[in-house]
């Protein structure tokens, strides 16, 4: 089974652009989340600075703000628009099929090398720790 799909853009005119639209939405869902934070902070802090004890409606709308929050978050890092490792937003980058990540192509690398680093020193029986080898073996080719 293929694990990954590699998206790559030669022509470096097309490249920039697909690389500041991407930071333009990597740009406007970081001020959308910094807009919510601020919103469930102006509830839930009273004018002394301190938390205070909320009301039903009041958790109600900190919980809806919060939803909104993790949705936008957890959107942004499924997206194309950056390295779900790193953060990088430019250059071409490697979709994990099984796991619907998107990775830029040196992450991509330093996670495969060091899954087969790690792999090695398992199969000789040395101590790996916690190691996750069903994720990890996704970036082996």
């Amino acid at each position: 089974m293929k694990k990954k799909k590699t998206i790559i853009i030669k022509n470096e005119r097309l490249s920039q652009i697909r690389n500041n639209l991407r930071r333009i939405i990597v740009i406007a869902v970081n001020n959308r989340i910094k807009g919510l934070t601020n919103q469930i902070q102006s509830v839930r802090v009273n004018d002394l600075g301190n938390y205070r004890e909320l009301n039903d409606s009041e958790k109600g709308i900190v919980h809806e703000l919060r939803e909104e929050r993790n949705n936008l978050d957890r959107k942004l890092k499924e997206s194309i628009c950056k390295c779900l490792q790193c953060g990088r937003v430019e250059g071409n980058m490697i979709y994990n099929l099984v796991f619907k990540e998107w990775h830029c192509p040196d992450c991509w690398t330093a996670t495969k090398l060091e899954y087969e680093r790690t792999k090695a020193l398992a199969d000789s029986g040395k101590p790996t720790g916690d190691y996750a080898f069903d994720y990890y073996s996704t970036f082996a080719d």
